[in-house]
C-alpha cells in the first residue's frame, strides 16, 4: 500500500540566504510490469544487488556473514549485505537509513514478512519502479527513456549493465557529470552478469520476437561479441545531458542533492521537507567564475576551453567555491561534466604525496619499531637528478620540463624544482604501495583498476581535484584528514534539527601524517627561495601571494600532464586550500602553456582575493615540538663530519625529531674492507684473513645511474671533483662473504721468511684455487726496488702442499735482502698475495792472478827488395 509523497527541500547557502530547490518537478515516473521490461536489465539488476533473490525468505545469511567480516576487517562500514525485499524495506516501508543494530534486525523481519505476502515477480517490479536511477529518474522505464530515449523493453545488454550499475550510488556513477566512472560500473556489471550466467526468471520475458518464461543466460561470449562491442561503443559515445535546471550553481547544487539522496534515499528526502544549510559562499564563487572565464579567454588561443576550481577549508572541510566547468548549460563544450569530480592526471601536482610517502619512510626490515635511518627521506636528502632508463616494457627514461638534468639536488630543491626524474627515483625507493597507501590516507580516492607504476610518481595515475582538496589539506591542518562536506545542517518541516549522517560530514581522521611530516611538507611547499634555485621558477612568482611571507605562509604545487593536456595549481594556506584545474574534454593538446604559466596566475587571483575575505585571517605555519634544526653538509645531506669534510658550507635544515639526517660515516666516501680473491666485503666470521683484507675508499652512492654520470660524463666527473670523490667511482661491494665463501690456498712453504738462499733454488708451496683460477705468478723483488721480476707464471695450480712452485737461479744476483711474492689471479682479476723474505748469500767467485804475457822474438824476413836493417827492438834508429 506504499504510496509516495513529494515535498520540496530548500537549500540555504552559509549565511542562511536561499540558494536552490530541489522538488518533484521534473521528476519522472513511470510504471511498467515486469513483463515491459529487458530481461537483460533483470539479468544486471539481480547480478548486481542480490544474485540469490529467487532463492532467498528476503534476507541473504551467507551475504550478511560476508558483510561481517568485510567491515570487520575495514573497521567501518564497507558492506551492508541488504537484498532486493530489504532495499525496498528500508526506502520504501521503514525509511530508515540509519546503520545500527536494531534497524538491521527490523529490516530483516519486515523483508521476510513481505517475502512471505508477495511474490518474487511482485517485489522485483515494485523495486525496478520505485527505485532512484539518478536525475530525477524514478524507475527503470522513466531512467530508459532519459539517458537512452527508448522504452526499457528495448534496453540491450550494454543499456542494461550501465542502467543496473547506476542504482547502489546514482550520484558517483552519474553519466552526466561522470561519464567514465559510469562506463566502467558498466563494464564491471557485464563481467557480473557473465559470472552468474543463467538465472531462472518466474516471469514471461520477451528475446527479440519471441516470448519465453525460465532460464536467461548472459554468458562471457555474449559480452565480447561484435554485436556488443558495437553496442557499447554507442553507449559509451552517447549525449548524456542534465534535466533542465534554473538554478545559478548547479554542479555545487547537483553535488548537494547527491549526497543528500544518498544519505537519505530519495523518497525519504522528498518527503520530509527537508530546509538544508549549505557551504557555499556565493560571492567568492561568483568572483571565482569571474576569474575563470576571464583566464578562458586569455587562454583560448592555446586551446584551453575548460576549467573548475575549488575552495575548502582544511580545519573544517567546508567547501566555499564549488565551480564544476565554466559553464554547466554549454553542451558543445560538455559543460554538464563535472570536472572537479572527474579524473585526470595531475602531473607534478601529486608530488606533495609522493614525498610526504618519502618524508614518513618505509619500514623496509619489517622490525615495527621505529623507522630506521636509510628507510625514510629528510629535506636534506640529496637525489640524483641524471639521465636514467628503467629496464621495463617499454624501457622508461623518465625527462624533466626542461629538458635538462640537475644532478645531485636536495629533496627540498627537487619537489620546489619540480624535477620529474628525481621523483620517479622516489617512488622507486618507496615503493608503489607506500605511495598508494599515503595518498589513500590523505584522502584519494583511486579509481578501480587505476594502473600504477614509476610514471604515477609524475602524474600518470589519474585522481580528481576534488581529492586532491583533502590531500592538500592534510598538509595545511597539520596531518590531520578532514573530509570535505557541503552540508553544514539540516532541519524538517516543523524545524526540528536532524542528524547528519556520517555520509554528509564523514568523521576527522587524526594525523594521517604525523604533525612533524606535515610541517616539513608546509615549510618546503612555501619556500620561494628553493623553488627559484636552477632558475626553475622565478621569485616572487603567481605561486606567492601579494605582501605575504614567501616561506611559511602559502604552499603551492603545479601541475603539467603530458602533451599539456591537464593544467594544475594546488595551493593552501593555514585555513584555505584553492585548487584549480584547466583543460579541454577532449583529448586535444594544449599549445604552449603549463599548468604553472596557464593555472598558476588564476588560482594567485583566486586564492589572494580568498585570503583577503577570509572570515578569520590565516596565519604563517606553526612549526610543532617534535621537530629540530640541525646543521647538514648540504652535498650530502648527512651530519657533517671533521672540520673541512664538507666541500660547501653547512646548512640548518629541519627534520621531524624521530627522523634526523644520517651520520656523517653515510657521506658520499665509505671506507671498506673488501677481500682481495672474491672482492666482497669482509665479514668478521668469513674470510677475514688479514693477508688477503685491503681497505678502499668507494663512492658510498647505490644510484647506479648516478655512478655512470660521476665516472663517464663531463658534468658528472665534475661533481665528483668538487664533492671530492674517489677517483675511481665505484660503489662499495654489495655482498659479504658467507660460509658459501671459496677462498683459495695459497702459501710458499720454502724458502722460510729470511731464510739465506744460495744459488739454484726450488721454491716450494701451495696453490690451490676455486674453478675461477686463472694463474699465478712468482716473482722477485730488490730490496729498494719498485719494479717485481718474474720467475715463473704458470696457468696450472699446483694442489699439494709443499709441491714445486718454481725454480729460481739466485747464482747472477747480488747478494743482499730480497722479497719473493707469489701472486695467485682470478679470471675475474680477484687476487692472492703471499710474501716471503729472503738473504742471497752466494760465494763470491775466487780471484784470478793476473800475469804479464811473454813474446817469443821476432823471426825477420826480409823483403827481396829490402836492403835495409829492420831495427830491433829496443834500439832507435
Amino acid at each position: 500500500n506504499y504510496t509516495p509523497e513529494f515535498q520540496t527541500v530548500t537549500l540555504l547557502d552559509y549565511r542562511n540566504r536561499p540558494l536552490a530547490t530541489l522538488s518533484q518537478t521534473g521528476e519522472e515516473r513511470i510504471n511498467v510490469r515486469l513483463e515491459e521490461i529487458s530481461p537483460y536489465l533483470v539479468h544486471a539488476v539481480i547480478s548486481l544487488e542480490n544474485e540469490r533473490f529467487y532463492e532467498d525468505p528476503g534476507w541473504d545469511f551467507p551475504a550478511i556473514v560476508r558483510a561481517f567480516f568485510q567491515n570487520l576487517t575495514a573497521g567501518e562500514i564497507e558492506s551492508g549485505a541488504s537484498t532486493i525485499t530489504q532495499q525496498i524495506t528500508r526506502q520504501l516501508v521503514i525509511q530508515d537509513n540509519s546503520p545500527t543494530a536494531s534497524r538491521k534486525i527490523e529490516e530483516i523481519v519486515v523483508a521476510g514478512a513481505i517475502t512471505q505476502q508477495y511474490d518474487k515477480n511482485r517485489i522485483l517490479e515494485l523495486y525496478l519502479n520505485e527505485f532512484f536511477f539518478g536525475n530525477q529518474s524514478y524507475g527503470v522505464e522513466a531512467a530508459s527513456q532519459f539517458y537512452f530515449g527508448i522504452p526499457a523493453k528495448d534496453l540491450n545488454l550494454p543499456q542494461s549493465a550501465m542502467l543496473a550499475g547506476l542504482l547502489q550510488a546514482p550520484a558517483e556513477y552519474d553519466p552526466v557529470t561522470n561519464p567514465l566512472g559510469a562506463f566502467a560500473r558498466m563494464n564491471f556489471t557485464l563481467d557480473r552478469m557473465a559470472t552468474v550466467g543463467c538465472l531462472n526468471f518466474a516471469h514471461t520475458y520477451t528475446v527479440g520476437t519471441a516470448t519465453r518464461t525460465g532460464e536467461f543466460c548472459v554468458r562471457q561470449a555474449d559480452t565480447v561479441s561484435p554485436q556488443t562491442v558495437f553496442q557499447k561503443a554507442q553507449v559509451e559515445t552517447g549525449d548524456y545531458l542534465p534535466r533542465q535546471s534554473n538554478t545559478k550553481y548547479p554542479h555545487f547544487v547537483t553535488l548537494v542533492q547527491q549526497q543528500l539522496e544518498n544519505a537519505f534515499g530519495a523518497q525519504a528526502l522528498y518527503s520530509t521537507g527537508f530546509t538544508v544549510k549549505t557551504t557555499l559562499a556565493p560571492e567568492l564563487q561568483d568572483f571565482a567564475q569571474q576569474q575563470l572565464d576571464a583566464a578562458l579567454t586569455v587562454l583560448a588561443p592555446n586551446n584551453v576551453t575548460q576549467g573548475a576550481i575549488v575552495v575548502t577549508d582544511p580545519t573544517t572541510g567546508a567547501v566555499f567555491v564549488y565551480i564544476g566547468s565554466e559553464d554547466f548549460f554549454n553542451e558543445a563544450n560538455s559543460g554538464q561534466v563535472d570536472y572537479a569530480r572527474a579524473y585526470n592526471q595531475p602531473g607534478s601536482a601529486i608530488k606533495p604525496i609522493l614525498y610526504s610517502a618519502a618524508l614518513d619512510g618505509v619500514d623496509r626490515n619489517s622490525n615495527g619499531s621505529e623507522i630506521d635511518p636509510g628507510e625514510y627521506f629528510t629535506p636534506a636528502t640529496v637525489l640524483w637528478d641524471v639521465p636514467t632508463t628503467y629496464a621495463t616494457t617499454p624501457p622508461y627514461s623518465p625527462t624533466n620540463l626542461s629538458n635538462r638534468f640537475y644532478g645531485a639536488v636536495a629533496l627540498r630543491t627537487a619537489l620546489q624544482g619540480s624535477y620529474n626524474v628525481a621523483a620517479v627515483k622516489t617512488y622507486e625507493l618507496i615503493g608503489q604501495d607506500k605511495f598508494v597507501q599515503t595518498g589513500t590516507d590523505m584522502g584519494i580516492r583511486w579509481q578501480d583498476g587505476a594502473t600504477f607504476g614509476l610514471p604515477s610518481a609524475v602524474g600518470a595515475t589519474e585522481v580528481r581535484l576534488y581529492d586532491m582538496m583533502v590531500a592538500y589539506g592534510v598538509i595545511a591542518n597539520g596531518g590531520d584528514r578532514v573530509p570535505l562536506h557541503v552540508v553544514e545542517s539540516i532541519t524538517d518541516r516543523n524545524g526540528a534539527e536532524i542528524q547528519l549522517p556520517d555520509s554528509l560530514r564523514p568523521p576527522v581522521q587524526a594525523s594521517v601524517l604525523e604533525p612533524a611530516v606535515a610541517y616539513l611538507m608546509q615549510n618546503i611547499l612555501s619556500d620561494d627561495s628553493a623553488r627559484a634555485l636552477n632558475n626553475a621558477f622565478p621569485a616572487g612568482s603567481a605561486l606567492t601571494l601579494p605582501n605575504k611571507p614567501r616561506i611559511n605562509f602559502v604552499g603551492a604545487k603545479t601541475g603539467t600532464t603530458d602533451g599539456n593536456r591537464d593544467l594544475w595549481t594546488v595551493g593552501f594556506v593555514s585555513n584555505l586550500v584553492t585548487g584549480v584545474w584547466l583543460g579541454r574534454p577532449d583529448d586535444g593538446n594544449i599549445r604552449d602553456i603549463s599548468g604553472f604559466t596557464g593555472a598558476a596566475p588564476l588560482w594567485n587571483v583566486v586564492m589572494t582575493q580568498m585570503v583577503t575575505s577570509a572570515r578569520v585571517q590565516p596565519t604563517e605555519f606553526v612549526r610543532p615540538p617534535d621537530t629540530s634544526t640541525v646543521s647538514v653538509c648540504p652535498d650530502t645531506g648527512t651530519q657533517p663530519g671533521a672540520a673541512g669534510s664538507c666541500a660547501s658550507p653547512l646548512r640548518n635544515e629541519f627534520f621531524a625529531a624521530n627522523r634526523q639526517p644520517p651520520g656523517a660515516d653515510q657521506a658520499f666516501v665509505v671506507t671498506a674492507q673488501i677481500n682481495t680473491w672474491t672482492r666482497q666485503r669482509v665479514d668478521p666470521q668469513f674470510c677475514n684473513f688479514p693477508e688477503d683484507t685491503i681497505n678502499e675508499q668507494f663512492v658510498n652512492i647505490s644510484d647506479s645511474s648516478a655512478i655512470n654520470w660521476l665516472a663517464n660524463t663531463n658534468e658528472g666527473r665534475a661533481t665528483a671533483q668538487r664533492l671530492r670523490l674517489p677517483a675511481n667511482i665505484e660503489a662499495a661491494p654489495a655482498a659479504f662473504c658467507d660460509i658459501n665463501t671459496q677462498i683459495p690456498s695459497v702459501s710458499i712453504a720454502f724458502p722460510a721468511p729470511n731464510q739465506t738462499l744460495v744459488g739454484n733454488v726450488q721454491i716450494l708451496g701451495q696453490v690451490a684455487a676455486p674453478a675461477n683460477f686463472n694463474r699465478y705468478v712468482l716473482e722477485y723483488i730488490p730490496a729498494g726496488a719498485s719494479t717485481a721480476q718474474t720467475i715463473v707464471a704458470a696457468t696450472s695450480q699446483q694442489p699439494n702442499a709443499g709441491g714445486e712452485l718454481g725454480r729460481w737461479d739466485t747464482s747472477r744476483l747480488p747478494n743482499g735482502q730480497y722479497t719473493l711474492r707469489l701472486t695467485v689471479i682470478a679470471n675475474d682479476g680477484g687476487y692472492v698475495v703471499r710474501t716471503v723474505p729472503v738473504m742471497l748469500d752466494n760465494p763470491l767467485p775466487t780471484a784470478t792472478p793476473t800475469i804479464e804475457p811473454t813474446f817469443p822474438p821476432a823471426i825477420l824476413t826480409p823483403i827481396p827488395f829490402d836492403n835495409a836493417t829492420p831495427a830491433l827492438p829496443g834500439v832507435n834508429g
